[in-house]
């Protein structure tokens, strides 16, 4: 199942992940990647990219594909 993150480009490594308290929370919080807040679709991770009004990207991640991850360009999942 995939799943998108929001990072922080540029920050230190523990707070580097979007950790909201619930996904309607005003509150942006920056943890690491095992608080991130994971989210089902595309579209609600770059909602909350645009909303932290930070230098963000928003990350797929799939277990089941032999990436694992990898960035999101406007609407398309891309590997590198």
């Amino acid at each position: 199942m995939t799943h998108f993150l929001v990072t922080h480009i540029g920050a230190e490594p523990s707070k580097r992940f979007l950790a909201k308290p619930n996904t309607n929370a005003a509150l942006n919080i920056w943890a690491s990647n095992f608080h991130a807040t994971r989210f089902k679709t595309l579209e609600q991770a770059q909602n909350a990219s645009k909303a932290s009004r930070l230098n963000t990207q928003v990350l797929w991640v799939d277990e089941s594909h032999p990436a694992k991850w990898g960035e999101c360009v406007a609407d398309f999942q891309v590997v590198r």
